[in-house]
């Protein structure tokens, strides 16, 4: 398989414009079927229903660029509108380039709302590109057929007109921006600011720019400082938060750790043994047999040898002594008292 660049093949079908318009024709004819659902779905007409947006890709342009071709340029005035589909292009702005743009985008919507609006940026290719085109005719055609469309244009133009404007100025404050850093680089490499040390050679006007220059470059490090700076409080200070709010979650988690072992630990084992039965129903018992039965418990429970009158001896009567003494018959045993407990009343 053989390999061709593609700036090769570029260059060769600039210097053949027959074979280049047939070469667009068949990529055109390839790329076709990718064109109106870049239109159907993109995010921009999604508050449209589905028969407008239909509409609108359905009659769609389908053009290819080159690269380095411009698409559009800054200050012109123009009835079309511009979605990406396929590559990408630089944005310029006061011939100075501010982003980049890709598959997707979109630019000159107000210019098929009004025919008093004009491109504010210069659009060029940095690859080969497919861009679809919307056209004023069109887009009214679509609102004239669908007129309950017509209240979400308004609202949508409303929003793109606020949004390209936030992006105008924001592209603006970086050309000026930029343009201070160049005036102050063009300064030191030329060595002005040391010729003005050395002698009076400056003139004014080149003095009142480097002074501007410097002042402003002062005030964008100063702001840039102390935007680092706030940024790296707000930082410590929602690392603080969080930490704050870890530990608090870890100490009622270990407040609740008993609770939750003790219901895990019930419902292992309403689980492994059922649920409890039943209580069972206990007899009545009378009351008059009840106390008896408590009052002897108690009189045996506090019954104590060492509580109790203490015995009483008692010396058996003797017989007569005889000369061999006394006489006991062999097996025979004295009765000797023996000690009586209380007697237990009924």
């Amino acid at each position: 398989m053989t390999q061709v660049e593609q700036e090769r093949i570029l260059g060769i079908l600039n210097r053949h414009p027959v074979e280049r318009t047939n070469f667009l024709k068949l990529v055109e004819e390839h790329l076709d079927k990718l064109a109106a659902p870049r239109v159907i779905h993109h995010k921009l007409f999604s508050d449209f229903s589905a028969q407008f947006r239909t509409l609108i890709g359905v009659n769609c342009e389908r053009r290819l660029y080159f690269p380095r071709e411009t698409i559009v340029r800054e200050g012109t005035t123009g009835d079309r509108m511009y979605i990406m589909n396929l590559g990408s292009a630089s944005v310029k702005v006061a011939k100075q380039s501010v982003m980049q743009i890709r598959g997707g985008s979109h630019f000159g919507f107000n210019m098929i709302c009004s025919d008093k609006e004009k491109y504010t940026m210069t659009i060029t290719t940095d690859t080969m590109c497919q861009v679809l085109i919307i056209t004023r005719s069109s887009y009214q055609h679509a609102l004239s057929k669908y007129p309950e469309m017509k209240e979400v244009a308004l609202h949508l133009e409303a929003s793109e007109r606020s949004r390209q404007r936030k992006q105008f100025a924001g592209f603006m404050k970086l050309v000026h921006r930029r343009r201070g850093l160049r005036y102050l680089l063009e300064a030191m490499r030329d060595g002005m600011l040391s010729e003005a040390k050395n002698s009076a050679q400056m003139n004014d006007s080149n003095k009142s720019t480097l002074q501007t220059v410097i002042k402003g470059w002062r005030q964008e490090v100063a702001k840039s400082a102390e935007l680092r700076q706030g940024d790296e409080q707000l930082r410590q200070f929602n690392d603080a938060q969080i930490y704050n709010w870890l530990q608090k979650r870890k100490l009622r988690i270990e407040q609740v750790k008993p609770d939750r072992e003790r219901s895990r630990w019930m419902i292992d084992t309403l689980s492994n043994r059922g649920p409890p039965g039943p209580k069972p129903k206990l007899e009545p018992i009378h009351s008059n047999a009840n106390a008896r039965a408590a009052a002897r418990m108690q009189e045996i429970r506090d019954w104590s040898p060492y509580m109790t009158p203490a015995p009483v001896w008692r010396r058996r009567p003797q017989s007569p002594r005889t000369e061999r003494g006394p006489s006991r018959a062999r097996g025979h045993r004295s009765e000797e008292a023996s000690p009586r407990l209380p007697p237990v009343k009924n």
